[in-house]
């Protein structure tokens, strides 16, 4: 019975994680990549690292809300692993403007 429960609670988190990836690649690709459009953003040669991008960012997501917060037993974990990853991206980029 258990895993009956668990397998949709996984497949949601991990959509939640891929969909919130998404689109924090297009927006660090749209600021970064694109210069502020998205022209040429869709390119071939940029292709391989917006999904690499995406890979990573999921897999982040996904390790913090199974690693970090496994003894969290609160309501909303893809809530707070989705925070708390974009936390991490914001004091990594403070940090890499600062140096």
């Amino acid at each position: 019975m258990a895993t009956q429960q668990a397998y949709p609670k996984n497949v949601r988190m991990l959509t939640s994680f891929l969909f919130v990836s998404i689109i924090l690649t297009l927006y660090l690709g749209y600021i970064d990549e694109g210069n502020y459009s998205f022209d040429g953003l869709f390119k071939g040669e940029n292709l391989p690292a917006l999904f690499m991008y995406v890979a990573i960012f999921c897999a982040l997501q996904f390790f913090i809300a199974k690693v970090v917060l496994r003894r969290y037993r609160g309501q909303y974990p893809i809530v707070l692993s989705i925070v708390l990853f974009a936390s991490f991206l914001f004091a990594l980029g403070m940090l890499a403007w600062w140096i």
